[in-house]
């Protein structure tokens, strides 16, 4: 969100929040206050206190756990003034968790990656599940973010040594997976001391639900992945993914969600593209999707706060976006001022070099 921000700042401040006072990017904002992370129980009351301190007129959700926190708040506070992109608390909480996505798809029809929560209780279930999946699948946490904990299993013995730990929601593995035994072969020789696993069909729409329940353009690309990192998209939009987003839009709607929401996809075994993560905010490749020419922060400002951004240049033409990195120097006293005073701002008295 930053850097889709940069070069926009003029009539804007930007103010963030972060539990992490050593992250790069509290020091570009404005100001930043540190806070505990959104799920501890002193959180609600350090928002309520920088909210009244700052007095936001939009306030955007980072994270998963950022989006189900203010959905809730604004559900309980119908005075609130500040606006914030998010719709209703069930929907948000149903995409902050995997196995609830799924279910929740189920019962609408709609096409997502076959799941099941392993427990105790389930484990006469579970050859079920795999008569259904075969081999390789996906193991994940239900609550996880940015392809943290996620695993793939082989085999009956990979599967049983992973649930020796506890609780594991598995999902069938998507997209072409020929290849992956051959890269479990190769890398059973030895570890290298960098690697990853091979590319997939990796797919994800991007759109926004304005107040009003409408929808305009949907933003749909193919995604490469370094590390669990979006570094190079092309704009893409198979006609039958499109017709799978379009229909999760529409059951967004229905739900009550306003705000973005960004819909991962790939093909099955079949070639039938299911769903497998839903999102509802924007992304770490909010930024890519800008320098193809969608501006979903611009759309945001202007549907959620009545202000607008000063618009961006679009391509000339068809092409692919690369990630690119840029240094950034954070000074010792910015972050222990931020540690020591639980806040920063960019235009604190700094000394001489």
């Amino acid at each position: 969100m930053l850097d889709v921000l940069a070069g926009r700042r003029q009539q804007l401040e930007l103010i963030g929040t972060n539990s992490l006072p050593e992250a790069p990017s509290n020091f570009r904002c404005d100001r930043v206050f540190l806070t505990p992370e959104t799920t501890h129980p002193d959180f609600l009351a350090r928002f309520e206190s920088v909210v009244e301190q700052v007095q936001p007129e939009l306030i955007l959700p980072g994270r998963d756990d950022d989006v189900v926190f203010l959905a809730k708040y604004l559900h309980t506070h119908p005075g609130f003034k500040p606006r914030a992109p998010v719709g209703h608390p069930d929907i948000a909480r149903v995409c902050r968790d995997k196995w609830l996505s799924f279910r929740w798809a189920q019962e609408r029809h709609l096409p997502f990656a076959e799941s099941f929560w392993l427990t105790e209780t389930t484990r006469a279930e579970l050859e079920a599940f795999i008569q259904r999946t075969g081999f390789p699948m996906i193991a994940k946490p239900r609550l996880g973010f940015g392809s943290n904990g996620v695993y793939f299993l082989q085999s009956r013995e990979a599967l049983e040594t992973l649930t020796c730990s506890g609780e594991l929601l598995l999902q069938e593995c998507l997209g072409d997976t020929a290849h992956l035994a051959a890269y479990q072969r190769a890398y059973a020789q030895g570890m290298p001391l960098f690697f990853q696993v091979p590319q997939f069909q990796n797919h994800s729409a991007q759109l926004l639900i304005k107040p009003d329940g409408t929808t305009d353009q949907i933003f749909c690309a193919h995604n490469r992945f370094a590390v669990g990192e979006i570094v190079q998209l092309t704009p893409a939009a198979p006609p039958e993914l499109m017709t799978t987003v379009r229909a999760f839009a529409d059951a967004l709607i229905q739900a009550g969600w306003r705000g973005p929401a960004n819909i991962a996809a790939m093909p099955d075994t079949r070639g039938r593209w299911k769903v497998h993560e839903i999102n509802l905010r924007m992304t770490g490749a909010t930024s890519l999707r800008l320098a193809c020419g969608y501006d979903e922060m611009r759309q945001v400002f202007q549907a959620f706060s009545g202000c607008d951004l000063p618009a961006c240049a679009a391509p000339s033409g068809p092409g692919t976006v690369h990630m690119v990195r840029q240094p950034q120097w954070v000074s010792e006293q910015a972050q222990q001022t931020l540690k020591t005073q639980q806040y920063w701002f960019a235009d604190m008295q700094q000394p001489a070099n």
